[in-house]
């Protein structure tokens, strides 16, 4: 199996109904998918705030827990002063954990975000994320 790093927002958009046919797409093609502590604590965080914006009921993430495994910052904390580095601005807060272990497992991290462009990993976004094939990423 390849890691593929998942960033919190495609996490929320599997919560939302938009991407969880895709995170199982991806599990079914061979990837293992995986997301640092700090991500899906993003997530617990504001899914509640979403829902009421939303005015949906809040989902349940056990299916999303099931599919995405969640690693450890002692798995990925060895790289954070590199992470930082090449993040700039508020990233550097939020995204080091996600750049950390995407550098880590040596493995491409998919995003609706721009801050992770140009840090030296492969990111995907989940438009072309069908193109990836888990022996190539």
């Amino acid at each position: 199996m390849s890691d593929l790093i998942i960033d919190a927002n495609i996490l929320l958009g599997s919560l939302f109904g938009t991407s969880m046919r895709m995170l199982r797409d991806l599990n079914d093609r061979g990837f293992a998918l995986t997301t640092p502590a700090a991500q899906a604590e993003e997530v617990a965080t504001v899914v509640p705030h979403v829902a009421r914006h939303k005015a949906v009921p809040m989902p349940n993430p056990s299916i999303l827990w099931s599919l995405v495994s969640v690693t450890g910052q002692e798995d990925y904390a060895s790289f954070q002063t590199q992470a930082m580095a090449r993040l700039v601005g508020c990233a550097r807060d939020k995204d080091w954990p996600l750049l950390a272990l995407a550098m880590a497992f040596n493995a491409p991290v998919m995003t609706r975000d721009r801050d992770l462009f140009g840090t030296g990993i492969v990111t995907w976004l989940p438009e072309n994320i069908r193109y990836a094939e888990p022996e190539t990423v």
